[in-house]
């Protein structure tokens, strides 16, 4: 991807057209995947989603075993 996970800078948008050919098509790839499952994006990060029914869901906070 253009930027680093939670970097907040011009690059975390998703409509950035910097980095790598490969960087966008990747994030490309994730944008219609999740578009396609029901998620909207954040117009500012590349990397957050919300679904539609999220305020239907608690935040969890499980540790892994």
């Amino acid at each position: 991807m253009p930027s680093a996970f939670d970097e907040f800078t011009e690059r975390s948008h998703p409509d950035y057209p910097g980095g790598t050919s490969v960087q966008r098509w990747h994030r490309e790839l994730l944008r219609t995947a999740m578009l396609a499952g029901g998620f909207s994006q954040n117009p500012s990060e590349w990397w957050h989603f919300d679904h539609a029914d999220w305020q239907r869901y608690p935040i969890g906070n499980q540790a892994l075993r």
